[in-house]
């Protein structure tokens, strides 16, 4: 559904009404093959959440996705982001 959507014109690093980009939701989800496909689109690998909050690495990281976190540290994703508690 994703990639329908952004053949349809969809912004890549669009967020949803929770402040959440489609990276970072599939970071949550553990979805690795989204993950790769977004970020082969394009995606940015280091925002943060709209209110400040953690990035996609750190989402997927708390969530146990190992493998989704190595894709996105050698995407790119830094470590050492920052981020405001909310």
């Amino acid at each position: 559904m994703s990639a329908e959507w952004l053949d349809a014109g969809g912004r890549i690093d669009a967020r949803a009404a929770g402040g959440l980009t489609l990276l970072m939701v599939a970071a949550i989800c553990g979805q690795l093959r989204l993950v790769q496909s977004l970020l082969q689109r394009g995606a940015s690998v280091n925002l943060t959440s709209s209110s400040g909050g953690p990035g996609a690495l750190l989402m997927a990281v708390v969530n146990d996705h190992a493998s989704v976190a190595r894709c996105l540290l050698r995407a790119g994703a830094d470590p050492k982001m920052k981020w405001a508690l909310a």
